[in-house]
């Protein structure tokens, strides 16, 4: 099985990013490596959270 990275962000912004309208992404935590070349973006709905 093939295993991918992925960042889930909200909606409009995951297709902005595909668009290249946003370019930064502020997390509130730090991704395990720095330099990720191959990113699975996911755009959904609701915001995620600890509970869901």
């Amino acid at each position: 099985m093939t295993k991918y990275v992925a960042l889930s962000i909200v909606s409009p912004h995951g297709g902005n990013i595909a668009a290249g309208r946003k370019t930064m992404e502020v997390r509130s935590w730090v991704p395990p490596t720095l330099l990720i070349k191959d990113l699975l973006i996911v755009e959904n709905a609701n915001f995620l959270t600890d509970g869901f």
